[in-house]
């Protein structure tokens, strides 16, 4: 198995089940940001102010499907509830 923060591919059809969990802080932007000129230069400068004690923290757990065959199964999952609104963007 390979993981980091973005990929995570198994390639053992023994895999045992597993979580990632990160936290993201809130980021209020005071002054903000209206994109790029010439070379990769702001347009303007931008003052943000992070929020540690506001975050939002994403889990995503895997383990080895209940049914055997090809492609994989998806639940979402907000508030450990299931959230369709969730899956139909995806």
């Amino acid at each position: 198995m390979y993981e980091n923060s973005r990929l995570i591919v198994t390639t053992d059809h023994e895999a045992s089940e597993g979580q990632v969990v990160w936290r993201s802080p809130s980021n209020l932007a005071i002054i903000k940001y209206w994109g790029k000129h010439g070379v990769q230069l702001p347009r303007n400068p931008s003052v943000s102010l992070t929020l540690s004690a506001s975050f939002t923290d994403m889990a995503l757990s895997w383990k080895p499907k209940a049914t055997p065959g090809n492609g994989i199964q998806l639940e979402f999952m907000f508030h450990e509830e299931p959230n369709e609104l969730f899956r139909l963007k995806l």
